[in-house]
């Protein structure tokens, strides 16, 4: 079985110089360029949607590191909410100067904002819970499955095309072994170009299936965080 060494060769000659390199079938690479644009496009969408749930980027480093270490994380009041309760505090504390129909109007406006703020804050959280989640779990465990079996394919691929060149370079009393090590190399690839396709399938299926869901998801609570807050005015 090649070496660590040689694989690192083989590399550094393909790299360099125009040494051999087996190329991949059209299939499998057609399949992980299919991968690299659902990684690319998965990563940009969750950077935008954490962004909309927690904008300020050090209190999203902060509820990230919260995650990590099982801390309990800070249910902080959304923008709206305190702006509501400034709205309030500004008529409690301007009430010996004004009449009691304007002090009224304050704490009613500025409680109907507070209410408004806490149908943003569960909205955005529910975001978090029922659509970043789920797609932060879907790029770690499955792309990174992908991404896992994409690794294992160069090796086996480079192990294949050392076995080659020994192969090519071998004495007539060695040939019989380096045509056995090119033969088991050659399977083994072929083994591993199997599964990677069928990981790869299996992905960008889930994918599909987990894109439209995550989007009529989102619509729908962005619906109910929407009516929910336009109640609170309405009713106010």
């Amino acid at each position: 079985m090649p070496s660590f060494l040689d694989r690192a060769k083989q590399y550094a000659g393909e790299k360099l110089s125009d040494a051999e390199k087996t190329p991949y079938d059209a299939e499998v690479t057609e399949l992980l360029s299919h991968i690299d644009i659902i990684k690319e496009w998965s990563d940009k969408n969750l950077k935008k949607l954490e962004e909309l749930v927690q904008p300020n980027p050090a209190l999203r480093a902060e509820t990230a590191l919260n995650k990590k270490l099982d801390n309990k994380t800070v249910d902080r009041m959304s923008t709206i909410e305190h702006w509501g309760t400034i709205v309030e505090s500004t008529g409690y504390n301007m009430k010996p100067f004004i009449t009691e129909e304007d002090y009224k109007l304050y704490q009613l406006y500025g409680g109907a904002e507070v209410k408004v703020g806490e149908c943003t804050r569960e909205g955005l959280n529910s975001i978090s819970e029922k659509v970043v989640t789920p797609l932060k779990e879907f790029i770690a465990n499955k792309l990174g499955e992908v991404g896992k079996s994409r690794k294992t394919l160069e090796s086996r691929r480079l192990d294949l095309d050392v076995s080659k060149n020994k192969c090519k370079k071998a004495k007539e009393a060695d040939k019989a072994a380096a045509e056995a090590s090119l033969a088991e190399q050659q399977t083994k690839f072929d083994v591993q170009t199997g599964e990677t396709k069928q990981i790869a399938k299996t992905t960008i299926e889930e994918y599909t299936t987990l894109q439209k869901a995550l989007l009529k998801e989102f619509l729908d609570l962005q619906i109910q965080h929407l009516k929910s807050s336009a109640d609170v005015l309405t009713n106010y």
